[in-house]
């Protein structure tokens, strides 16, 4: 075959022909005879494949994905020399093809690389590279050809074993696609970065939110990253058009948040250099500067409890868990210092391991100190003093250390030896005994401690690890589209486990009009159920939300593929289409043991209205939400879900998908108090009135009393012109109460308990801003006073005795205290709260023990009690 140079790339000269003639030799020595012979370990490929604009769901391939870079078969090359080959897709050689080489020390290219280096491609597109000493390495080769695309290649190399040969294959660039990115209410997004590494392209989004991302119709789907400076960075898959489907694709950029702060030592002094980065898919990260201070954007607002990772090498890894509710608020990090956990890796044979991975933590893999063993097998940890931690130890090959260690200033050096490994290998298949590839498979000691091992299946859903320890270990199983599956005690040794996955719940179906005709281009949305009954409302793929999926089909046709519906949970489906009325089914639930039926959905025909939301002052209201009024959930609750329309920054908007007939319409906004008006909505297009919003705050009241003394008690709202009232029952400690027009109140409390009836002040409420009140009354007490006679006169030389207790609104008692009456038959019992008491009055007569008891309710100044006993 002739060879090909992608464009300007090639290079002449003595040197490098000099250079290229040493690369053809070695390459020839093994090229030309390749046996049947397995090349070595498992290799983790970096192309990943979901449905075409799907949103990223991990490492895993799925059906023609597009595999195009893998090391070769046959016996590999010996020391720290990898060779390999750089051809086209047809076969032909690449020569001048530049390729960079990222080399992390151990079997891990987790973290900050160990160092990099780049190469050209020679004659007949081979080319080679030097591990940067021995023991174990993962190099990821790395192809970017100006008009050309290829897969990363992610090797696991060391000395003595493992394949030295790669093939990288390059695709033209031959397609383009249109990306429309919008909002979730459908309207156009510009200036939203996508940026794709495959390719090293780099677009930005137009006025009218599109952008063109070339394609390669050989390689198969690429992946961008979305950036914007208001939205959630995320992650998308763009393949070339099928000639099926929409032309353009349509990507939804939901907002998002960010969130700045500053590291520091204990001392307080910012740390420079610390990589900040949030824990997903998506690569969201920064660096602290000279200052210490971080900026990180693109954080999901819906997703509670996003974790970030700290990281400097002279400081102990850190975790720290964010929320949209702290995005105002810096974040103060500081780093510690730890003590060292230092020790030695061997083999089997008892000499030392170089490269030996060592992680030190919790359970979690998340903020573990990790370290890789140098030449003599040495390695020293940062831990913190924190009680018992686990070390890992992973060498390929060899089965990995996991165990328990109790950091401390008198821990000798830890002395470790690896023992050799077990293998484990199978099938992973469907339900119908068909192959899975793509399949990833991890274990675990005992979870969360896991091996630091895995494997992916290939085509043919084979799979096999090696370095498994001997006996048995736990497996798990995941794969896009499938229930996870989970195995217990599986014994390692051998290579014919098959691990059987059932395909996710899921929905298809078909959408017409009235005359079952079918529509040919709608949106089917997937959101919670808002009336789950008995299931658990389930939580769709990003990809599913509002507006909804985009389908062009000539027989209306619609199928949710491969995205992962939970089987037995709720969802809410709404099908919405160009002049007709939405439809929606709520609930949905997918089933697994039958299968869901294909659905037919009939849409009928439908109204628009539009018009603006304006203030007292006749201005129009920007972010105003509009929607049926049933559409709105209880409370202040963000809608997800339904017809709704947001208004642009003059308060206009364009309300579709309604019913004909009257419709009542609300209108919210977080500055402004909600708004109702009644309209007729017809199959045209029709503008309505201004819908006045005013200006509104809120008001947290919060009583400082346990909720037992509450007794009922209301909150009293009244103007300040004494024109409205309103009173509302509090059945807890805090009210909030949403949407006050702005204005100044009297808040007061209405009580049955006389230290909280009558507790007022005068508030202010500003619109957009909540007003904290806080009632604390001063604890008032009474006296019990009383006296007893036995058949209506007193005992003086006779003692009763008293036992008061407390009668709580449940009517279950707490003892408070014991008294005797006084001679002249009187008692009492100081510093009492006012509520209902308990009081048991016994004495001894005649030899027997007679009693009585009486249950009253104290207040202030109340006159003193009697209790009457008889002796028969």
């Amino acid at each position: 075959m002739a060879p090909m140079s992608p464009g300007d790339n090639v290079r002449t000269g003595l040197t490098f022909f000099a250079l290229l003639l040493v690369a053809v030799l070695a390459f020839a020595l093994f090229w030309e005879a390749p046996d049947d012979t397995d090349g070595g370990g498992a290799q983790k490929d970096a192309t990943i494949t979901a449905g075409n604009g799907e949103d990223a769901p991990g490492n895993h391939r799925g059906e023609d994905s597009g595999v195009v870079s893998a090391p070769y078969t046959g016996p590999p090359p010996t020391g720290l020399t990898v060779v390999g080959r750089v051809e086209d897709a047809s076969g032909r050689p690449v020569i001048a093809a530049p390729l960079g080489i990222t080399f992390h020390s151990g079997e891990s290219t987790f973290g900050e690389p160990h160092s990099t280096t780049s190469v050209l491609s020679g004659a007949e597109g081979a080319f080679s590279f030097t591990l940067p000493s021995g023991g174990a390495w993962s190099a990821t080769v790395t192809s970017r050809i100006s008009g050309y695309v290829a897969s990363d290649l992610v090797m696991s190399l060391r000395p003595d074993s493992m394949d030295k040969r790669a093939l990288i294959v390059v695709h033209p660039l031959d397609g383009e696609r249109t990306v429309r990115i919008v909002d979730p209410d459908g309207r156009p997004i510009s200036g939203v970065r996508l940026r794709v590494a495959q390719t090293d392209q780099s677009v930005e989004s137009d006025e009218s939110g599109r952008a063109q991302v070339r394609t390669s119709r050989s390689f198969g789907p690429v992946w961008a990253v979305l950036t914007h400076k208001r939205g959630i960075a995320t992650t998308r898959s763009i393949d070339t058009w099928s000639g099926e489907g929409p032309r353009d694709l349509e990507f939804v950029l939901r907002s998002g948040y960010g969130i700045s702060g500053i590291a520091s030592d204990p001392e307080g002094r910012p740390i420079p250099g610390v990589v900040v980065r949030l824990v997903n898919w998506t690569v969201v990260r920064t660096e602290t500067d000279q200052q210490g201070r971080f900026s990180l954007a693109g954080l999901d607002p819906n997703r509670e409890g996003q974790r970030l990772t700290f990281r400097h090498p002279n400081y102990l890894p850190r975790t720290v868990t964010s929320s949209r509710k702290r995005a105002g608020f810096p974040m103060e990090v500081t780093l510690q210092r730890g003590l060292d956990v230092c020790g030695t890796v061997s083999g089997p044979d008892g000499r030392p391991v170089m490269g030996a991975l060592v992680t030190l933590g919790e359970d979690q893999v998340i903020g573990r100190s990790r370290r890789t063993t140098g030449a003599r097998g040495e390695f020293c940890l940062g831990a913190p003093m924190r009680g018992e931690l686990i070390l890992r130890v992973t060498y390929p090959g060899l089965a990995p250390h996991v165990g328990p260690v109790h950091p401390g200033p008198d821990v000798p050096p830890l002395e470790i030896k690896l023992e050799r490994g077990n293998v484990l290998g199978g099938r992973v298949l469907d339900e119908g005994g068909r192959p899975i590839a793509g399949a990833t498979l991890s274990f675990y000691l005992d979870k969360p401690r896991d091996l630091g091992r895995w494997a992916d299946t290939d085509q043919s859903g084979h799979w096999l690890v090696e370095g498994l320890p001997l006996g048995v270990v736990q497996l798990e199983c995941f794969e896009y589209g499938y229930i996870p599956v989970e195995k217990n005690d599986v014994p390692t040794g051998r290579r014919d486990l098959d691990v059987v996955m059932t395909r996710s719940g899921g929905i298809k179906g078909t959408i017409v009009d009235g005359a079952n005709q079918p529509i040919t281009r709608f949106r089917v949305a997937l959101t919670p159920s808002m009336h789950p009954g008995d299931l658990q409302a389930a939580r769709p793929p990003a990809t599913w939300g509002l507006p909804g999926r985009l389908f062009e089909t000539p027989d209306g046709q619609f199928s949710s593929g491969r995205s992962p519906l939970r089987p037995n949970q709720a969802y809410r489906v709404e099908v919405s289409a160009g002049g007709y009325a939405t439809r929606v089914i709520d609930p949905y639930a997918p089933t697994l043991s039958p299968r869901n039926a294909p659905m037919k959905i009939v849409l009928t025909g439908g109204g628009a209205i539009s018009g603006r939301v304006v203030d007292a002052q006749g201005q129009g209201i920007g972010d105003a939400v509009v929607a049926p009024v049933d559409t709105f959930p209880a409370g202040v609750a963000k809608l997800d879900h339904g017809p709704r329309a947001t208004t642009d920054d003059t308060g206009a908007y364009t309300l579709s998908g309604l019913a004909t007939g009257p419709v009542e319409l609300e209108a919210r906004h977080g500055r402004f108090a909600p708004v109702r008006r009644l309209v007729r909505v017809s199959s045209q297009l029709s503008q309505e009135p201004d819908l006045v919003m005013l200006a509104a705050g809120s008001l947290r009241v919060e009583v400082r009393v346990s909720p037992e003394d509450l007794g009922q008690t209301r909150v009293v709202l009244e103007s300040d012109d004494a024109q409205a009232r309103v009173e509302h029952p509090l059945t807890s400690n805090v009210l909030t109460l949403h949407w006050v027009v702005a204005g100044r109140y009297r808040v007061s409390l209405a009580s049955s308990r006389s230290e909280l009836d009558g507790l007022g002040t005068t508030v202010d409420i500003l619109a957009g801003r909540r007003r904290p009140i806080a009632f604390e009354p001063v604890p008032a007490t009474c006296d019990l006073l009383g006296h007893v006679t036995v058949d209506g006169r007193v005992l003086s030389d006779t003692v009763i005795d008293l036992v008061l207790s407390r009668v709580h609104p449940d009517g279950t008692r707490t003892h408070h205290a014991n008294r005797g009456s006084r001679p002249n038959g009187s008692f009492s019992f100081p510093d009492l709260k006012p509520g209902r008491w308990h009081i048991g009055a016994s004495f001894t007569h005649g030899g027997q023990r007679l009693s009585g008891q009486l249950t009253v309710g104290v207040k202030p100044g109340q006159p003193p009690i009697q209790i009457r006993l008889r002796t028969q």
